[in-house]
């Protein structure tokens, strides 16, 4: 009997009290039916519980190999991210150090570069005696310009319907008015004026300072000490007579296109004067003064072109003895032709030259348009006894192919001629000393060292490197 398909029946066929025989043996048959089905229910549950322990296990294997691949990648990523900030911090002490090599450099440039007007006269002539009370008196003397560009405002179209109603024509005309000038003195422009001329007056350097704010100073206190506001301005202004508005107003704005002039003359008698600096920092601190970033500004006047023109004394003296080592080499190879030869000379030439800008910078020397020229001048003069002490000595060497005796007799021979020469230059250069003028004195001075310096290396030191180098072994395997 297949007692799967209707269980439900037998269990009430045996639950009732009354049995035949035949249902009995039915019944025990469902009963050992019920009994195998139960245990293999039993079977299968254990079977099922074993295989969710096994999953249980299998899942917590998961987890922990997951968890260890967490762990893994967050030391991992702490790694990555402690290289990462150990390259930013590396990388912004390279910057760091970086920076400030060339505001070394910077500085340095510009205090070799620094020399003032006032600095070229003796503090015993009248010339200094002059300019001292025009910068302690009179506001100082280099002037220095600042020209501020407003944004140009953008003009309304004015309405020209023949059709329009007269609302219309009333904009019109009161358009029209607004593009007059007396509209141009703004709150916003004069408290920009306002706020840089502050500024710059408050820098030691600089001394009278003369703007716009200026007459805004004098009108506040005139008006008891209220601000002007720029409806005052535009009554003011259409009141002034057109003769004072060129007289007071023309030298500092612009209407028509726009600009302001601040105007200031810098103090030169001031010893922390350093005009590249200041230049620099006024350049800086008005993009932070300026709060409206579309108007623009830039510096002018003769204090700029003189900075410019000490700047570039820096850069042009260094591509110049760059360009003549070059030069020098190339001669000196097509000369002699030796490597060895072009290396002495070169070496006898550059020390002094060297040895005379240790010496600048030791006396706090700035490089001007007078000294600029030294470095030229112990080039050529250098470059001329170097020429003929190696032309002697390769003479003298041909004699007996002796180094030491070739030195000797070219000391007794050309030797004596280059120490005199030299002697009488010095001597003439000394007479500059006698100037008023700084930089003439310098000149001299300078000129009178650097030539006993190129005497000095072209008599001890090229000698002495021709006797280490040996530069004519070939000459001396030939005559053999």
């Amino acid at each position: 009997i297949d007692f799967s398909r209707d269980e439900a029946k037998y269990m009430s066929l045996c639950a009732s009290g009354k049995l035949t025989n035949s249902n009995k043996k039915t019944c025990e048959e469902f009963n050992s039916y019920l009994k195998a089905k139960n245990k293999k229910l039993k079977k299968d549950l254990e079977n099922q519980k074993s295989a969710a322990a096994s999953t249980t296990q299998t899942l917590d294997s998961v987890q922990k190999k997951l968890n260890s691949l967490n762990s893994d990648i967050s030391s991992k990523e702490a790694e990555i991210q402690y290289v990462e900030t150990s390259i930013q911090n590396t990388q912004a002490d390279i910057d760091k150090d970086n920076q400030e090599i060339k505001d070394r450099m910077y500085v340095m440039q510009s205090y070799m570069n620094e020399n003032t007007f006032i600095n070229y006269f003796k503090s015993s002539t009248e010339i200094y005696k002059g300019m001292k009370v025009i910068d302690e008196n009179l506001g100082g003397t280099s002037p220095l310009d600042i020209i501020i560009k407003f944004k140009d405002e953008e003009k309304v179209a004015t309405l020209k319907n023949e059709n329009q109603d007269k609302y219309i024509d009333f904009e019109n005309e009161f358009i029209e008015k607004n593009d007059d000038k007396q509209y141009w003195f703004s709150q916003d422009k004069m408290d920009t004026i306002m706020a840089i001329h502050n500024y710059l007056e408050a820098i030691p350097e600089i001394g009278k300072v003369q703007s716009l704010a200026t007459l805004l100073k004098v009108g506040e206190i005139l008006n008891k000490n209220e601000r002007l506001d720029g409806i005052t301005l535009a009554l003011l202004y259409n009141q002034l007579p057109p003769k004072y508005k060129d007289l007071i107003l023309s030298p500092y704005i612009n209407i028509e296109k726009n600009e302001a002039r601040i105007t200031m003359r810098l103090i030169d008698s001031n010893p922390d004067l350093r005009r590249n600096i200041l230049l620099t920092k006024i350049n800086t601190d008005l993009r932070e003064i300026i709060k409206n970033k579309e108007t623009t500004y830039r510096l002018s006047n003769l204090m700029v072109l003189y900075n410019n023109m000490l700047q570039s004394l820096f850069n042009s003296q260094i591509s110049t003895l760059g360009a003549s080592i070059v030069i020098l080499s190339i001669m000196f190879f097509i000369l002699f032709r030796s490597f060895k030869i072009v290396f002495i000379a070169l070496v006898a030439n550059v020390t002094p030259i060297f040895l005379l800008f240790g010496i600048m910078g030791w006396l706090n020397i700035p490089l001007d348009i007078m000294t600029i020229t030294i470095a030229a001048i112990a080039i050529g003069i250098a470059v001329d006894d170097t020429i003929h002490f190696i032309h002697r000595f390769e003479e003298e060497f041909k004699f007996d192919k002796d180094y030491v005796n070739a030195m000797r007799r070219s000391h007794r021979g050309i030797g004596h001629a280059m120490y005199y020469t030299t002697i009488i230059i010095v001597i003439g250069f000394s007479i500059l000393m006698l100037s008023n003028l700084v930089p003439t004195i310098y000149f001299g001075l300078l000129t009178g060292i650097i030539m006993i310096s190129v005497l000095a290396a072209d008599l001890l030191l090229l000698p002495k490197l021709l006797l280490m180098l040996k530069p004519y072994e070939k000459l001396k395997e030939i005559t053999k």
